[in-house]
């Protein structure tokens, strides 16, 4: 009984030592990404705990694999693909059954999206340490207006952080449409990012509480 107790203390201390070397120590992250409109492909790699442990995400239509990394070996921890294009019958149309009213709940629009995204875009950039940022991106929402409201957010982004002006952003007023190259590589203290998290979860609470009214 003795032993089984002192084998549990040493993982509860190797547990807390990995969670303080992961919250203080540098994380550094990078994104590659390449879409067009035929195919789109990408990578997200989240290295912790001094390039000790690493989460690698790789996105090639229709495929997303998920990969972690601990001292140099890797495994393959999941993987999503597309559903399935083939054929289906149509089923038989059924009798139309009366929809019961739907109590209201609370939804959020693409300008409280945008605003949320300009928002917390800024707090990001003022917590990591840029070494690579470059996007030629052509986006469109598939409405003009918000198109519009997005790239107004993204000016005001790039006129506000230094290391944006090498993002560039073309709109497409007419098509939603999402193309371009982005790459970015950056380094961040965990332990940081606790003023982000708390503003996720107010702006949250927020807008639950708006659309309650």
């Amino acid at each position: 009984m003795m032993i089984f107790l002192k084998i549990l203390l040493v993982l509860f201390f190797i547990l807390i030592f990995l969670l303080f070397v992961t919250l203080f120590s540098k994380t550094w992250l990078s994104i590659f990404g390449n879409f067009s409109e035929q195919t789109k492909t990408g990578t997200l790699k989240v290295q912790l705990a001094g390039k000790l442990i690493s989460i690698i995400v790789v996105m090639e239509t229709p495929e997303v694999n998920f990969r972690i990394g601990i001292l140099g070996l890797h495994f393959k921890v999941g993987q999503k693909k597309a559903p399935s294009l083939a054929k289906k019958k149509s089923p038989e149309p059924k009798p139309e059954i009366p929809k019961k009213p739907r109590t209201r709940r609370y939804k959020f629009s693409i300008f409280d999206w945008i605003e949320f995204g300009k928002a917390l875009t800024l707090r990001f950039f003022k917590l990591v340490h840029i070494e690579t940022l470059s996007a030629n991106l052509t986006v469109g929402l598939g409405n003009p207006a918000y198109t519009g409201l997005l790239m107004g957010a993204y000016y005001t982004i790039r006129e506000t952080v230094k290391d944006f002006q090498s993002v560039h952003i073309v709109p497409d007023f007419v098509a939603k449409k999402f193309t371009g190259k982005v790459e970015f590589r950056a380094s961040i203290r965990l332990i940081k990012t606790i003023p982000i998290l708390i503003f996720i979860m107010n702006f949250l609470r927020k807008m639950k509480n708006k659309k309650r009214r």
